[in-house]
């Protein structure tokens, strides 16, 4: 009698469990990175960071993201959640480049001052805005919220531009103190908001990571 509980017990073992293993590999997945520019030690960390902004930009509480790591090549899982696959694929690749400019006026013929750069973001996430569109509400670590207070005061008037990888988000002139420790940028589009607030949560990939999705 234990011999035959032992055969079924492997039986059962082979029907549920080793299929899965033995398929893992042929698995698509939601998507595909291939990684330059790094070590094969830091791909574990590039992995954690992509499941992370894709992960982002989950809206419920369920389901869960995970990865795969085949040599220099990631693949991307989503279980229990489907997400837009186009701007999953643009959350992976997106770069990560963050800047508040403060523009002089023309008179005084000098290149935008940066105020802030993603290195000063704690964590971001993306909302409804009071007017049409969404806003996205960015949150200070220390570093930021000490060079607003030193500068606070001092750029009252001048016009503020937000940049993300380059190009202008949202222009606004200061209108008062913004020694404060969170700024929401708006109105821009749902996409947008929903991307940048992934990408910047996500942390920081190693240093030379790049990304090339595959198609």
């Amino acid at each position: 009698m234990p011999t035959r509980i032992v055969q079924i017990f492997a039986l059962l073992m082979v029907l549920f469990i080793a299929p899965p293993l033995a398929n893992a590999k042929d698995e698509k997945g939601l998507l595909t990175v291939q990684v330059a520019g790094v070590a094969d030690a830091d791909m574990a960390q590039v992995a954690k960071v992509l499941a992370a902004r894709v992960d982002g930009l989950r809206s419920g509480w369920f389901g869960s993201t995970s990865t795969r790591v085949d040599g220099h090549a990631i693949t991307v899982f989503a279980s229990g959640w489907q997400p837009d696959r186009a701007l999953a694929e643009a959350a992976a690749v997106s770069g990560r480049e963050l800047r508040f400019m403060l523009e002089q006026p023309p008179m005084f013929k000098q290149p935008p001052s940066i105020l802030l750069t993603e290195a000063d973001v704690a964590d971001a996430i993306s909302l409804p805005g009071s007017e049409p569109g969404f806003s996205l509400r960015l949150r200070f670590n220390e570093s930021g919220v000490e060079k607003l207070k030193a500068r606070s005061k001092s750029i009252v008037g001048q016009m503020m531009v937000c940049y993300w990888n380059g190009q202008a988000i949202v222009k606004a002139r200061v209108a008062g103190d913004l020694a404060v420790r969170t700024i929401e940028v708006a109105p821009i589009s749902k996409r947008d908001a929903t991307l940048i607030a992934a990408v910047l949560s996500a942390g920081p990939l190693p240093r030379g990571t790049t990304l090339t999705l595959v198609k």
